[in-house]
C-alpha cells in the first residue's frame, strides 16, 4: 500500500451487496453539427467527469477485500482505497470507442432499441465482476460512439453504491457539463454535493446514535424475514438447491423483451388497483400508490405466464412471493442526506396464494393491496435490525441471494420508475434539449442466474418501458395475455 493511501472500510449494508458491476447505458443523439468531432465530444465528457472525481473522490479509488484485524475479524469485508492523483493529472476513466461503421442511433431507435444490440462485451468497460484482489475500479464508464449518436455506459461497483446513489453520480457530471461551458444560455445553478453523502462512516454514527450496539451474536438468532429484508440468505442453512435452473437452462433460451406503459396506462392501472375488492382490500385501497399497482400487474402478469392457471393443481396451496427493492434512505435516519451516495437498498416482500394470483378472473387491487402491506411493515427500527445483522456476519465472501434462482414461485422486481435519469442535461451537443433518448441496462447481464424484471426510468412524457427476461414459451404466454398487453406495448423483443 502507498504511504499516502488512504483506506476507507465499506459499511454492513456495502458489504452484502452483489460484488458485481451495476451498469446502465445512457443512450443520446448528437446534434448534426456537433456530432462529427467525436473526439472533442468524448475530451468533454472526460474533462467533466474529471472535476466530478475530485468533488466525490471515492470515484477514482479501488475495492479491495480487506484482510481480517483485531478490530474487525469478519471474512470478506471489503475496503475502498483512494490514492492522491498528482496535481495536474487526469483521474478520469472514461474510455473512448468508435462504433459509427456498425452502429446507427436512427436505426436503433427505429427497431425499438433491440436488446440483443446491446452487448455489454462491446458497450461497457471491463467486465460485470472487478477482481478485488487486485483493485477493481469503482467507476468504469466508456463512450460508444455510434453513427448519429453516444451510448455512454456508467458502471459502479455495488459494493460502493446503490442506483439511488449512481443518481447523484450522474447528476453531478452533467451539472460539470453544464459549467464547462456547455450552454449558450446560462441555465439554473445546481447545488453541489453535500460532503456527507460519501461519508462511509455516517450510517454507523447515525445507527449509534439512535442507541443501537453491535452484537457479534446477531446472525445466529435473525428470523428468516430478516434474513430476506437484508436481501441475502440465511448463512446459518445450506445452499438452496436449484435443480430447476440447469433443467430448464438446458432446454429454453431466457429471452427479453421490452415493454412501454404510457403515462395513460399508468394512471388507469393505479385506479383499479386502489378499487376495493374485500374488506382486506377496502383498508388499505386508499393508500396505494403508482409503484404499489405496478408491482402488482407485474407480478400477476409474469407469474401467469410462468404458472398459467389451467395447468395448476385443483386445490393447490403454493404461495406466490415477490421481492421489490426499495430506497431505505427516508427511514433510516432524519440526519441522513436524501442523496446519499451508498448502498441502502432493502427487500420488500409480498406474498399471496398462487391461485389466487394467477386467475384469469382476478384483477390487480389483491396484490397491490399485498405489496402495500408488505411496505408498511418498513420502520427505522426493522432498517437498524437489517443494520446490525448484516454487521454480525462473520464471513461476507459466500453469501447467495434469494432471487438469484429460477426455481420455485418466487420474483425479484426493480423499479427506478422515479429515477431522474431522462432529467439530465448532458449539454448542447446532444439534440433533445441533453436528455438521453433512452436508458436501458446492457443485454442478459443476469441470464445464466434468474429470470429479470425491471421498470426502467419515467420519461418527461410520463411513460415508460420495462424490461421482462424469462424462458421463451413463458414470454409467448405473456404476449398472448390480453390482460398484460392492455396496458404494455411490446416494443421489441
Amino acid at each position: 500500500m502507498a504511504p499516502d493511501q488512504v483506506t476507507i472500510p465499506l459499511t454492513p449494508y456495502d458489504n452484502i451487496m452483489p460484488r458485481i458491476y451495476a451498469r446502465t447505458l445512457y443512450i443520446l443523439k448528437t446534434r448534426s453539427d456537433a456530432g462529427s468531432d467525436i473526439k472533442a465530444l468524448h475530451s468533454k465528457l472526460d474533462a467533466s467527469l474529471d472535476r466530478t472525481i475530485a468533488e466525490l473522490p471515492f470515484l477514482g479509488g479501488k475495492v479491495f477485500l480487506a484482510q481480517p484485524d483485531g478490530r474487525n475479524a469478519a471474512k470478506g469485508r471489503l475496503e475502498l482505497r483512494l490514492s492522491p492523483a498528482e496535481e495536474g493529472t487526469s483521474t478520469s476513466c472514461l474510455r473512448f470507442q468508435d462504433l459509427r461503421q456498425t452502429l446507427n442511433i436512427e436505426d436503433l431507435l427505429d427497431a425499438g432499441i433491440p436488446d440483443d444490440t446491446l452487448d455489454g462485451g462491446t458497450l461497457n468497460a471491463g467486465s460485470l465482476i472487478g477482481d478485488l484482489e487486485a483493485g477493481a475500479d469503482v467507476l468504469v464508464c466508456q463512450a460508444n460512439f455510434v453513427e448519429g449518436g453516444c451510448i455512454l455506459s456508467v458502471g459502479i461497483h455495488h459494493s460502493v453504491c446503490d442506483g439511488a446513489g449512481q443518481s447523484t453520480v450522474m447528476k453531478a457530471w452533467t451539472r460539470h457539463l453544464l459549467q464547462d461551458g456547455q450552454r449558450k444560455h446560462p441555465t439554473i445553478e445546481r447545488p453541489v454535493v453535500d460532503s456527507r453523502v460519501a461519508d462511509k462512516e455516517l450510517l454507523f454514527r447515525l445507527w449509534q446514535h439512535a442507541g443501537n450496539t453491535t452484537d457479534e451474536r446477531a446472525y445466529e438468532e435473525a428470523p428468516d424475514a430478516l434474513w430476506r429484508f437484508l436481501g441475502v440468505n440465511d448463512i446459518k442453512k445450506p445452499p438452496r438447491l436449484d435443480p430447476a435452473r440447469e433443467a430448464a437452462t438446458a432446454q429454453e433460451e431466457i429471452v427479453t423483451g421490452i415493454y412501454y406503459i404510457s403515462g395513460e396506462a399508468f394512471a388507469a392501472m393505479k385506479h383499479e388497483a386502489a378499487k376495493p375488492v374485500d374488506d382486506y382490500s377496502n383498508a388499505l385501497s386508499r393508500q396505494i400508490t403508482a409503484n404499489d399497482a405496478l408491482m402488482a400487474f407485474l407480478w400477476q402478469s409474469t407469474m401467469r405466464a410462468r404458472f398459467p392457471p389451467e395447468q395448476l393443481t385443483p386445490g393447490d396451496r403454493t404461495e406466490a412471493m415477490l421481492d421489490s427493492t426499495f430506497d431505505g434512505r427516508g427511514k433510516f435516519s432524519d440526519d441522513l442526506p436524501p442523496d446519499y451516495v451508498g448502498n441502502l437498498v432493502l427487500m420488500s416482500t409480498a406474498a399471496m396464494p398462487l391461485h389466487e394470483l394467477v386467475h384469469r378472473e382476478a384483477n390487480i387491487a389483491k396484490p397491490a393491496c399485498r405489496v402495500r402491506s408488505a411496505l408498511n411493515t418498513v420502520s427505522t427500527a426493522r432498517l437498524h435490525d437489517a443494520f446490525k445483522l448484516a454487521a454480525s456476519l462473520p464471513d461476507y465472501s459466500s453469501l447467495t441471494f434469494p432471487f438469484a434462482t429460477f426455481a420455485g414461485c418466487e420474483l425479484c422486481i426493480t423499479s427506478i420508475v422515479n429515477d431522474p435519469a431522462f432529467e439530465l442535461d448532458f449539454g448542447a451537443d446532444f439534440s433533445n434539449h441533453g436528455h438521453p433518448v433512452s436508458v436501458r441496462p446492457p443485454r442478459s447481464e443476469f441470464a445464466a442466474i434468474c429470470r429479470r424484471c425491471i421498470a426502467l426510468p419515467r420519461r418527461t412524457t410520463g411513460g415508460f418501458e420495462v424490461l421482462i427476461a424469462m424462458f421463451a414459451s413463458e414470454m409467448q404466454r405473456l404476449a398472448q395475455d390480453a390482460s398484460f398487453t392492455r396496458w404494455a406495448r411490446c416494443m421489441t423483443h
